[in-house]
């Protein structure tokens, strides 16, 4: 006849027999927390980047963004249990336990897996949501509505499985109760294999419409790459069903450390991913800043430090004289009667030069405000989705966007 005090007794003399065979000072307590620290946070700017992007433009925050905001409070949760994890003793050797220790680690770690499968889609539907807003064509809703079904489906089944994985559920944090348990390395294979299909599934699903874009070869290759940038959440689920192979029963605390770190990395992973094709504007105002500041870097360079002033916080800067002489209107530049500053026509749309003579009669640079601005028709590859996505689609040839005037401070 079954005797409870007895079989708990016998487990702890397992586990003292136990912690003579292992090093107890090893520990992966410390790799495993800064992991998930880093890694949080990183998701976390990038979840601010994506809110920020849709103020900037003025957007109105869609279902996609608040998805994806509920997917970050439930990732930190994730990051609070999987901290308490460690400090409770997941990534120290089973023998350095007591069984009551190990009987409220167990709980937690119970809590932890129904609080993983039930947070790990929510970034998927975000990105659902997303495609939905970006593309409103038929496929699209029909590939999201049977993704979206799947992901539930997944979900509730991984709940199924690891509710009954011990019966009675008791024993998940019993071991040594009766009862049976089904063995993970079987189940989690299957369900991280069923996960990584739903990734690589979402990601392909706007190609067809990319590809049917009026752009050129190489526009395509950009917009579809920007899309395959969050495919590295495929990579992150690989890598933790590696890990999960390490697991050891009879070590469970130290052998499921890492895999359990990379629960958090996948979930952090798969919400950067959403979040890389809504950073157009962000990452436009860098890329402006950037080059504003090497143009301005390369005029200092060119004639020094006292030959650039500035007339005002939004004023183009006066270039002056070397000599010293400069702040005036004009400034004397000798040149051939022969030179002619106008460039040849088909270079004024690429340097936005005015055509406009910038010399008086006497060979005197003259400094004056340039006239009105001058369109000119140019082919520009605007914004497919407005909402601050990065994939172009080519407006008409007959657009005209006007072009700022030329200073005298522009390089030609």
């Amino acid at each position: 006849m079954y005797n409870d005090t007895a079989a708990r007794e016998g487990f702890a003399a397992a586990l003292l027999a136990m912690s003579h065979t292992q090093d107890l000072s090893e520990t992966l307590c410390h790799q495993t927390r800064v992991l998930v620290i880093v890694i949080t946070l990183l998701a976390t700017v990038f979840v601010a980047l994506r809110f920020l992007g849709r103020w900037r433009q003025g957007v109105s925050f869609g279902a996609d963004d608040w998805t994806c905001l509920v997917a970050l409070v439930l990732l930190y949760a994730n990051f609070i249990i999987h901290l308490i994890l460690i400090d409770m003793g997941v990534g120290m050797h089973i023998g350095a336990m007591s069984v009551d220790h190990i009987e409220s680690l167990s709980k937690v770690l119970f809590t932890g897996e129904i609080l993983y499968v039930t947070s790990i889609n929510i970034y998927k539907i975000s990105l659902l949501f997303f495609y939905w807003r970006t593309f409103p064509v038929r496929l699209m809703k029909i590939g999201g509505i049977v993704l979206g079904i799947f992901t539930l489906l997944w979900t509730l089944s991984a709940i199924f499985v690891i509710v009954i994985q011990c019966l009675p559920v008791s024993k998940v944090w019993q071991p040594w109760a009766e009862g049976t348990c089904t063995n993970l390395l079987h189940t989690e294979p299957a369900m991280a294999g069923l996960n990584i299909f739903c990734d690589v599934a979402i990601l392909c699903l706007p190609l067809k419409p990319v590809l049917g874009l009026r752009i050129n070869a190489a526009q395509k290759a950009f917009v579809i790459g920007t899309f395959l940038l969050g495919s590295y959440v495929v990579f992150t689920s690989c890598y933790r069903l590696a890990m999960f192979f390490k697991f050891d029963p009879t070590d469970a605390t130290y052998t499921l450390a890492e895999a359990q770190a990379w629960d958090v990395v996948e979930m952090a992973s798969g919400i950067i991913s959403c979040c890389l094709p809504t950073l157009g504007p962000i990452l436009k105002t860098m890329t402006n800043s950037i080059i504003t500041n090497t143009r301005l870097s390369t005029r200092m360079s060119a004639f020094g430090p006292a030959a650039v002033r500035a007339r005002g916080p939004k004023q183009d800067l006066d270039l002056v004289t070397i000599g010293g002489s400069g702040g005036s209107s004009t400034c004397k530049s000798p040149r051939s009667p022969h030179w002619s500053n106008k460039l040849h026509h088909h270079h004024d749309n690429k340097y936005g030069v005015i055509d406009d003579d910038m010399y008086n009669d006497d060979g005197m640079v003259v400094e004056k405000k340039s006239p009105s601005p001058q369109p000119f028709v140019q082919r520009e590859v605007a914004m497919l989705m407005r909402n601050g996505a990065s994939a172009p689609i080519i407006q008409s040839q007959d657009d005209e966007t006007p072009l700022r005037p030329a200073q005298m401070g522009d390089a030609v």
